[in-house]
């Protein structure tokens, strides 16, 4: 908590587009790797399939960093106002 108030000085909107990229990263790989399993160690990579994950996936992401947002910011906004 100590570190949040660090962080939300930066702004929302930053921590919302990094941490929804982070997060974006390992859900498209994770989908590639399961892919690759249930096809029996085959992929086959088209644009549009491509595309539609990473939007998706961009999208859970975004989402995601939004609902981190809200529950640190509510913890905080509780936590400071016990010490006034």
């Amino acid at each position: 908590m100590v570190n949040w108030g660090q962080i939300r000085k930066k702004g929302k909107k930053r921590f919302v587009l990094l941490s929804g990229l982070v997060l974006a990263v390992p859900l498209a790989l994770d989908y590639y790797i399961i892919k690759f399993l249930i096809n029996s160690f085959k992929i086959e990579f088209t644009f549009i399939e491509l595309l539609i994950v990473w939007i998706i996936r961009l999208l859970l992401g975004l989402t995601f960093a939004l609902y981190g947002w809200s529950r640190m910011e509510k913890d905080w906004c509780n936590n400071n106002s016990l010490f006034k």
